[in-house]
């Protein structure tokens, strides 16, 4: 299978070592680790947010051929932050995903994520989760080819954390792939794979039930799974050496 996103010996600095990863069409990929580990720089090298080396393909085009206006179809970013700053309304802040205007494209995003009481809302008084609905609206907004997006589960009711992982399942298909960085690893399942982060490089790329029963799991985040949950892995007490 052609890969949608080919990124080769993509790194930035010691943040993040020559890195591979492949999505193929219609994935749903999770991207996981310890605080650190390289999550964020993954995403912003691959957004094209910070300069990395390597070489990164979106749909068999180079991110490096593709001019502003062409960009939004190919691929788009949501930082962790939920800042937004313009005192402007949430209907005009989806409207700027889009390089051409599509009112009717904005009302239909704006009914997926039940947005219709805040449409005429100045984005910037609304609150944290909110704001983070907005966002993922407005990187919905052209129909990108891939999707990256930092954390879009924080700050989040237990209702939105359910029905934002069935938007995006619903939103990636043959033609669309995400890349999601998670801090609650349980929620892995929902992927079809896991690749796992640590000091700068990934670890493991893995089926989900296949990475929370892994070593490297463990050995990243410190910790071990029984029958009754995670619990913390204590480093040996050097007393009770024979």
């Amino acid at each position: 299978m052609t890969p949608l996103m080919e990124a080769r010996s993509v790194s930035l600095g010691t943040r993040l070592r020559r890195t591979d990863v492949l999505l193929g069409p219609g994935e749903l990929v999770a991207l996981i680790g310890p605080n650190g580990s390289g999550k964020t720089s993954l995403l912003r090298a691959l957004a094209g947010v910070e300069r990395a080396d390597g070489k990164i393909m979106v749909d068999g085009q180079s991110l490096t051929s593709v001019g502003p206006a062409r960009r939004p179809y190919i691929l788009t970013f949501v930082p962790a932050s939920r800042d937004l700053a313009w005192p402007i309304s949430v209907r005009d802040v989806i409207g700027l995903g889009l390089p051409r205007s599509d009112p009717r494209r904005v009302d239909e995003l704006i009914d997926v994520l039940e947005l219709g009481p805040l449409a005429t809302r100045r984005a910037d008084r609304l609150s944290t989760g909110e704001r983070a609905r907005v966002l993922l609206a407005r990187a919905l907004a052209p129909k990108p080819k891939l999707l990256l997006l930092d954390e879009p589960l924080s700050n989040l009711d237990p209702y939105w954390v359910l029905r934002l992982l069935e938007i995006l399942r619903e939103q990636t298909s043959s033609q669309t792939s995400a890349l999601v960085a998670l801090h609650d690893i349980d929620r892995i399942t929902e992927f079809d794979r896991a690749i796992l982060m640590d000091a700068g490089e990934v670890r493991a790329d893995l089926p989900p039930r296949e990475m929370l029963s892994s070593d490297a799991l463990a050995d990243a985040f410190r910790i071990d799974r029984d029958a009754s949950g995670w619990r913390l892995r204590r480093p040996a007490d050097p007393r009770s050496s024979p």
